[in-house]
């Protein structure tokens, strides 16, 4: 639930913002914020070097003159990036059967350029096995994603990783298990907004012994 919360209100801030190009009238009011606490208002004909080199950063405003909007920014993943997603993935028994269930995974990472990232993986699946008990997968993985091509507002990437992976089972003698993780697979991400996308994942983990696989879809917020 917290962790929900903590997507939207992300999605919200960051989807609220106007990245993008703007064309403006050379006498287009331009508000100057010094790197010294001063401000001051010039029009937009008049930035030189200096004037940008006094200031941390700069606003205008669509009511003071012809505002023509050019179209939003590309998708730009540099800098932190959070991402919650749900789906399905196949598990194992301790007792050799294999069905699927829930998967859900929640991610906290960083990307250094706009290509390439390291996110935090944090798993939580989950199913009926035959004796209707549960069994609980979890899974904490280290991964680097990378983004090779782009069609339009679609972009294909693959991600790999590994960690740690626990397996609590009922109602199965041995049932419980710990292992090392090992997961890859491909990435495709729709970006409807410079900072948010829509991002599927279909993949498969090593874990217990067992190659399990999973595809979820989810929000990613840069």
């Amino acid at each position: 639930m917290i962790a929900a919360t903590a997507l939207v209100v992300a999605a919200a801030v960051e989807g609220s913002r106007d990245d993008g190009y703007v064309q403006l009238h050379p006498m287009h009011p331009l508000y100057l914020f010094g790197l010294d606490g001063s401000r001051a208002v010039m029009p937009l004909a008049e930035l030189d070097p200096d004037s940008a080199a006094f200031s941390r950063f700069a606003i205008v405003r669509s009511n003071e003159g012809p505002w023509h909007w050019l179209g939003r920014a590309a998708l730009d993943r540099e800098g932190w990036t959070y991402a919650m997603f749900g789906g399905i993935g196949t598990y194992q028994s301790a007792d050799g059967s294999k069905a699927s269930g829930t998967a859900t995974t929640i991610q906290l990472g960083f990307f250094p350029e706009q290509h390439v990232g390291v996110v935090a993986n944090w798993f939580f699946g989950w199913r009926n096995n035959n004796e209707l008990q549960t069994l609980f997968e979890t899974r904490y993985t280290l991964e680097l994603q990378g983004y090779l091509a782009q069609a339009g507002a679609l972009h294909f990437g693959l991600y790999g990783g590994g960690g740690g992976a626990t397996r609590l089972e009922d109602g199965v003698v041995g049932g419980n298990s710990s292992s090392l993780a090992l997961q890859g697979g491909a990435l495709v991400q729709l970006d409807f907004n410079t900072r948010l996308a829509l991002t599927a994942r279909i993949g498969q983990t090593y874990a217990h012994d067992e190659r399990m696989s999973e595809a979820m879809l989810g929000l990613s917020v840069y």
